[in-house]
């Protein structure tokens, strides 16, 4: 399991440093954009490239080794298909986290230099439950391109991100006094805790949903790009 971990972060480095570096030089470029004054959309651009970095890694992982038959290979290899799928969520996991790190610090350095940081500093339970939900949606990205060929890959998670967002913006203006109660509600620390815990058993569901698919699907033909 290490070794096929040391495998793909070796073998997806370059272009895991590429998009870290685009993530970081966004809000330097926004900042430049906007003349010298501290935004929100700098974090908020910060944490959309986190949130759409899934797509990518989910591709670098998956998508390749489908079309290129290694996943194939990989499958005929002495290991459990439990450690298989367990090292490609770690390694999303691992790039996931650089990504987010690196993005977030060079929005919240450049607000800092700007003089803004105090005004849009980030709230802490936001961040908590972006971070969970980015988790999740990534390892949704996962079955998706495991099951799919990458043309409704793509899609499938995104239309419940967009069914999400739709959902998130009815009730923000059309129920407003609804959405205040739930934000009062989701900074409690034992909802954070439980919405963790959900979210870790959903994640263990499709983990297994993921070992169920490597075991019982032929991956002997390349699928389509």
């Amino acid at each position: 399991m290490l070794a096929l971990i040391r495998k793909d972060l070796r073998e997806h480095a370059l272009p895991l440093l590429y998009y870290m570096a685009v993530t970081a030089a966004f809000p330097v470029v926004l900042a430049l954009i906007d003349r010298g004054r501290p935004s929100p959309a700098l974090l908020s651009t910060s944490f959309f490239m986190v949130v759409i970095s899934p797509i990518m890694i989910t591709h670098w992982l998956l998508n390749t080794e489908k079309t290129k038959r290694t996943l194939f290979l990989l499958r005929m290899l002495p290991m459990s298909v439990h450690h298989l799928a367990g090292a490609k969520e770690l390694v999303a996991l691992i790039m996931l986290i650089s990504i987010g790190v690196v993005s977030v610090t060079s929005a919240l350095t450049v607000l800092h230099i700007l003089g803004g940081l105090e005004a849009n500093s980030p709230n802490p339970v936001a961040v908590a439950w972006v971070f969970i939900g980015v988790v999740l949606f990534t390892e949704l990205m996962l079955l998706s391109f495991l099951r799919f060929d990458q043309r409704l890959a793509i899609q499938v998670p995104y239309g419940g991100l967009l069914l999400l967002v739709l959902a998130y913006s009815a009730l923000r203006n059309h129920r407003p006094n609804l959405f205040a109660a739930f934000v009062a509600i989701a900074g409690r620390w034992y909802v954070i805790a439980a919405g963790y815990l959900t979210v870790g058993l959903i994640i263990l569901c499709l983990h297994l949903m993921m070992v169920r698919l490597l075991e019982r699907t032929d991956w002997s033909h390349p699928t389509a790009e």
